[in-house]
């Protein structure tokens, strides 16, 4: 797979399975946001959008960037990943791959640890 080769290491289907915890926060009240960073969630399946999702990184927010069917596309890929890899390092930012399909973008000053977590067992 083409995202593979380009990110390197990775399991097969991981980031597949998520909790969406908007059912479990209906009783916590949070103070409203005012400024601060936010993690934004888009999905391109073309390359020419990919420009537009950038602006978000641009302001100082994460990336969580689907890819979808683009991923299997190397030349696709291969400039997606490049362009990624120049704006991480003209902000003095961060990029790494999530699973499959999926790209993290971080803004200044965030880093992406690609140390896989084990918690400990009980």
């Amino acid at each position: 797979m083409a995202f593979r080769r380009l990110f390197g290491g990775g399991e097969e289907g991981a980031g597949e399975n998520f909790i969406d915890l908007t059912d479990y926060s209906a009783d916590i009240t949070a103070a409203p946001s005012e400024g601060g960073m936010y993690v934004k969630i888009a999905e391109i399946t073309d390359y020419n959008q990919l420009r537009d999702v950038t602006n978000f990184v641009y302001d100082g927010n994460v990336l969580v960037l689907r890819i979808g069917t683009i991923s299997e596309d190397e030349e696709v890929m291969k400039k997606l990943t490049r362009d990624l890899k120049q704006l991480s390092y003209d902000i003095n930012g961060d990029v790494a791959g999530l699973g499959s399909d999926t790209i993290i973008v971080t803004p200044s000053g965030v880093k992406v640890d690609r140390r896989k977590y084990e918690p400990k067992s009980s």
